[in-house]
């Protein structure tokens, strides 16, 4: 008999980036049924962007929830320098323990220094049960 592990992930852009260093929801899972309460979750992400005017920091955060105002998963603020107008890849990943079940994931991303809004072109968000 085989065991099948649950995962949910997101390829659709929630928020477009703003012309201001607010952080901005850009990918939400859909709830993630765990196998147990204690069940580890893995964690991985991608963007591409092409960064607005002013931008001199690009930063991501992982949350549990639907919004940015969600527990933030892991302790850092994953931080690109970057040249506005350039356009980049970033990607990230990391392991929680969250506990209830039903759970979304969230991405977010700050532009530190944005005077203009910068483009998603793409991404996503996956959160996969171990």
């Amino acid at each position: 008999m085989g065991v099948r592990f649950g995962s949910q992930y997101s390829t659709a852009i929630v928020n477009a980036l703003p012309a201001n260093a607010n952080s901005t929801a850009i990918f939400t899972t859909p709830p993630l049924c765990l196998a147990a309460d204690n069940a580890q979750v893995y964690l991985c992400w991608f963007a591409n962007i092409i960064v607005g005017t002013g931008t001199t920091i690009l930063q991501f955060q992982v949350y549990r929830g639907t919004t940015v105002l969600g527990m933030q998963t892991g302790v850092a603020i994953w931080a690109l320098n970057v040249v506005a107008g350039s356009t980049y890849i970033a990607s990230g990943s990391y392991i929680d323990q969250p506990g209830p079940a039903d759970l979304s994931y969230t991405l977010g991303a700050i532009q530190s220094g944005a005077s203009a809004a910068g483009t998603l072109i793409d991404g996503c968000l996956l959160a996969f049960v171990l």
